[in-house]
């Protein structure tokens, strides 16, 4: 599959207004670039019908391939240090120790802009995977635009999918990654600025998420409070990619993707 490569940014104004914008300079205060680089996990070609079929419908947080100009250096979920640390590779672990001798095998819905209406309206290409399992991450590229009721449907639409696929595979559903606690202010306005990020359209957007996962009977797993941390965000040269979670915060994604399977399962 194709690489494909988007970008937005959040826009701050008086620590209360949150937007997203496409020009590409801005300094850290002002404005938080996410950028979408994926590279496939799996060739959708190389489908195994005995494996344990994982499929990751995500944006950069899932995968992100190289990209120099924004000092992102490897292939990984954003920001993680490395590939086994991202929460993709860690849950595959897991699942692999509890269904031992069965192999897991990884796949990823890649390129676009990772908005929850490019996915739903390019899930066709992934439903060859036949998975026994989908972890949808996403909300983190959401538009104001766009429209809660359209973010609705196509939400709806794919976790609706992927529900009704003949495998029957479970699907869980990861809230947004939201928190602009950034690198200025003391730690109260960081603070302040975090919990104002859930209380708006991210907000809305979480719930809009929780709400369909729960009408389709698929566990809803948010990780707004690990937003509120600082030591949960990434490493990397520009704000852009330190946004993004970093190896203890994809360990805690991967922790409840896991704990969720496990509940749904038993």
């Amino acid at each position: 599959m194709s690489i494909f490569t988007s970008s937005f940014k959040h826009s701050l104004c008086l620590f209360l207004l949150i937007q997203l914008a496409s020009t590409a300079s801005a300094s850290p205060e002002a404005r938080v670039e996410l950028s979408q680089a994926e590279e496939s996990l799996t060739p959708l070609s190389t489908v195994n019908p005995d494996a344990f079929r994982v499929l990751f419908i995500g944006n950069s947080i899932t995968r992100h391939g190289v990209k120099e100009n924004i000092g992102w250096h490897h292939v990984s979920g954003m920001a993680a240090s490395e590939e086994n640390k991202d929460y993709v590779h860690i849950l595959a672990s897991k699942l692999r120790n509890e269904l031992s001798p069965t192999p897991v095998d990884l796949y990823n819905h890649t390129g676009g802009s990772g908005s929850v209406i490019r996915r739903f309206k390019t899930i066709d290409q992934v439903l060859v995977v036949r998975p026994n399992l989908v972890v949808i991450q996403l909300g983190e590229h959401e538009k104001p635009e766009t429209g809660l009721q359209n973010i609705r449907d196509a939400y709806h639409g794919l976790v609706r999918t992927v529900t009704e696929l003949q495998t029957k595979p479970i699907v869980i559903c990861v809230g947004p990654w939201a928190g602009l606690i950034g690198n200025y202010g003391n730690e109260e306005e960081r603070m302040t600025r975090a919990k104002l990020e859930y209380s708006g359209f991210k907000g809305q957007v979480q719930g809009i998420m929780r709400d369909v996962c729960e009408r389709h009977g698929s566990p809803f797993v948010s990780v707004a409070d690990l937003t509120l941390e600082p030591n949960y965000f990434g490493f990397g040269d520009t704000w852009g990619v330190r946004w993004h979670p970093n190896d203890r915060a994809h360990a805690m994604y991967a922790d409840r993707i896991y704990r969720a399977f496990n509940k749904v399962r038993r």
